[in-house]
C-alpha cells in the first residue's frame, strides 16, 4: 500500500489502521515519503553494516566501540549527502551540527546507540537512532520539521523501528532484516503480518536505567508502590533494547538524555500511544515541547526523561 501515490484519498484513522494490517506484504520502503527514500535506505543500510562489522570486531574498551560505531555512521552519511540532500549531521555528544552540503534539505540526528555486553565488551546491543528533519532557516530542530524517526537495533536479530506519516496520520511501524531477502520486513506476531505498533500496558515489567540510588525520591516512591501492587520486580535496564521492549509490552522507561535524544525517543513513544515527559528547572515538560537550537545546546547536561503508557505516566 502506497498512499503516497494517492494525494486525493482520505481515509478515516479507523480505516487507515484496518487498510494497513490487512495488508500482505507490507515492505518498509512503502511507508517512507518519497522524497525520503534515497536517505532512509542509506540509514537502514548503515544499521546492517555496523551489525556486521561488530560482530567481527575486537574492542578493548567501550569508548573503543562506540567510537568505532560512530565512525561507520559518519562515514556512511557523508558517502550519500550530495545524493540524499544531507545539509547538516547533529551527533548527540557534540554541541553544534557539522556542515556537510549547504544546498542540501534535510538535518539528521544521530545518535550511535551502543551498549556492549557486561561480561563480554565484543557482545551487546548496537544500532542507531536517527531523526531527519526538514532543514528551517532558524537551524532550529523540533517536532515540527522532525519527517521520520529511524530506531535500529542490531542485535541477536536486526530490528528497525519507524515513526512516519502515512495520509496525514502519525504510525510507528516494526521490522525486522530478513538475511535471506537483504531486506527489512513486516515482523510478524500471532500468525499475523503486521507491523504497526501499538502500546498496550499488560502490567509488565518496568524497566529503569540507572542506580536506584540515582533515581528521583518520587520515582523510587511510585516504584514501591506499583512492586507491591503488582508482586512484580523492577528491572534495571542496561541496553537501549528495552526501548523496543517497552514499545511492545507496555511498562515505564526512566533515564538521564540530552533534549535532542530525548525529542526523537519522545516522537516515536508518543506516536505509538504513550507519554513522554523531560525534568527541566521549570518542571515536567513534554519532549515534544523540546526546541533544539545549535548555540543553546548542551550535550553533556542530561535531564531525567521518562517514556511510557499514558496510564502509567
Amino acid at each position: 500500500i502506497n498512499y503516497h501515490d494517492q494525494p486525493g484519498v482520505e481515509l478515516s484513522k479507523k480505516n487507515m489502521r484496518k487498510a494497513v494490517k490487512e495488508a500482505k506484504g507490507l515492505a518498509d520502503v512503502e511507508i517512507i515519503p518519497a522524497e525520503l527514500s534515497g536517505l532512509a535506505d542509506a540509514i537502514k543500510k548503515l544499521g546492517v553494516s555496523v551489525a556486521k562489522e561488530i560482530a567481527f570486531g575486537k574492542f578493548k574498551r567501550a569508548s573503543e566501540r562506540k567510537a568505532f560505531v560512530q565512525d561507520i555512521i559518519l562515514k556512511g552519511l557523508n558517502g550519500v549527502a550530495p545524493s540524499t540532500k544531507i545539509k547538516r549531521i547533529w551527533f548527540s555528544q557534540e554541541a553544534g551540527p557539522r556542515e556537510i552540503n549547504p544546498e542540501g534539505n534535510f538535518d539528521i540526528w544521530v545518535n550511535s546507540l551502543d551498549n556492549p555486553g557486561n561480561a563480554d565488551i565484543n557482545t551487546g546491543t548496537s544500532g542507531g537512532l536517527f531523526g531527519i528533519y526538514r532543514s528551517s532557516e532558524g537551524e532550529s530542530l523540533t517536532k515540527e520539521n522532525l519527517l521520520v524517526s529511524l530506531i535500529i537495533l542490531c542485535g541477536p536479530t536486526i530490528t528497525l523501528i519507524a515513526r512516519t506519516t502515512i495520509g496525514g496520520e502519525p504510525w510507528v511501524y516494526d521490522f525486522v532484516y530478513d538475511h535471506n531477502q537483504a531486506a527489512f520486513v513486516a515482523r510478524q506476531r500471532g500468525g499475523r503480518e503486521t507491523s504497526i505498533i501499538e502500546m498496550k500496558y499488560k502490567g509488565s515489567e518496568l524497566a529503569i536505567q540507572g542506580r536506584y540510588s540515582e533515581w528521583p525520591p518520587a520515582l523510587r516512591d511510585f516504584m514501591e508502590v506499583e512492586q507491591r501492587r503488582t508482586g512484580k520486580k523492577v528491572r534495571i535496564s542496561e541496553s537501549v533494547a528495552d526501548l523496543y521492549e517497552m514499545l511492545i509490552k507496555g511498562g515505564l522507561i526512566a533515564q538521564p538524555l540530552n533534549l535532542g535524544d530525548a525529542l526523537v525517543w519522545g516522537s516515536v513513544i508518543e506516536v505509538a500511544g504513550g507519554m513522554s515527559l523531560i525534568m527541566t528547572q521549570e518542571g515536567p515538560i513534554s519532549t515534544q515541547d523540546i526546541v533544539l537550537s545549535p548555540g543553546d545546546f548542551r550535550p553533556e547536561q542530561l535531564h531525567y526523561s521518562y517514556f511510557g503508557n499514558t496510564d502509567v505516566m
